[in-house]
This record gives C-alpha cells, structure tokens and sequence, in this order.
C-alpha cells in the first residue's frame, strides 16, 4: 500500500496534466467538429504549454528576489561563509561581515547580473560559499520588516539553480573572504 501511495505522489502533477488535457479535449470538442482539427489544436496547445513551462524555469537573481530585494530596500549587512569543498565537514574555512555600502553594492551588482535556470531534481548539499543577506523594507507608516535571504552558491550554481550566464559572480565576493582581515 505505501509503495502505491508513493508512486501516486511521486507522479501526481503528470495525471492531473492528463485530466486536464482530457477535459480541455472535451471542452473543445463542443466547439470543433472534425477529429483532425481537434487533434491539430490539441496538439498545439500541448505544445505551447510545455515551452511555457520550460520558460518559467529561467529567471535572474534580480527576479528571484524581487519581492524582497525592492528599490527602497537596505541592505544593512552580508554574512559570507565559505567552506571547503573538499572536506564534508562542513565546517566554515573562512568568513566575513561586510557592512560596508560601497562593498555591498559591489556584491549586489556582481548578483544582479547571473542568468539562472531552474534544475529539477538537483539537490545539493555542498556548496563553496554561504550568503546570508539581511534586507530592511518599509511594511508600512514607521513599521519596517527585517529579512535575512540565504543564499548557498558555488561557481555553477546559486541554491536550486544554474547559472547560465558567463557573469563572474564570485569575483567580489572571493576578493572578500580572501583577504588577511577576514574574521
């Protein structure tokens, strides 16, 4: 019984997109008489859902954290944590506190610029560097909200996604922890 329910969940999504194609097919049969046109338009529709789809797995940094990262949003600090990839320890090689607004924004332009690409089924759990991003906005009349963005990236990917564009995003941020003044 538990391997049928996994099963079940595990592939879901897939029967509701039969149940909706067979209820959009019966729906536009009302409408279309001749089979061969209904499987033309059917077929079209398939089609131009699954780019879509596919389109919505491409994003930017910028897009991915628009809904905290505005443009009257400060950004009062950035933790960085890097850690060494070849030990599974996971224990912080280096790491620093950046409060600075000229570094700041440095870092944010490096971020602004990666195209990125949702992967399916890519969990990682190693990653070089830890990013945590602490962000006041404005929730209202003298009522601000605090956010921390955690962001765990290396030179191919940033969390869930790949980094599609050739951007050196890490430049700022591997000058930082490379300094003798890290703490």
């Amino acid at each position: 019984m538990g391997g049928f329910i996994d099963f079940t969940l595990q592939y879901f999504h897939l029967f509701l997109i039969a149940v909706l194609i067979a209820i959009v097919t019966l729906v536009m049969s009302k409408f279309i008489n001749r089979k061969r046109t209904l499987f033309m338009v059917m077929t079209v529709l398939v089609i131009g859902f699954f780019f879509a789809v596919q389109q919505l797995k491409y994003t930017s940094f910028p897009e991915l954290y628009d809904k905290t990262l505005k443009e009257d949003s400060v950004i009062e600090e950035i933790n960085i944590r890097e850690y060494d990839p070849s030990d599974d320890s996971l224990e912080t090689s280096a790491s620093k506190v950046i409060e600075d607004q000229d570094t700041i924004e440095r870092l944010m332009n490096d971020f602004s610029k990666v195209e990125l690409k949702k992967e399916d089924g890519t969990a990682r759990e190693f990653y070089q560097y830890h990013v945590e991003i602490i962000v006041t906005n404005q929730a209202g009349e003298d009522r601000y909200l605090t956010n921390v963005i955690n962001i765990k990236l290396d030179q191919d990917y940033l969390n869930d996604y790949k980094v599609i564009s050739s951007t050196n995003h890490l430049k700022t941020l591997q000058s930082l922890v490379s300094r003798k003044d890290a703490s």
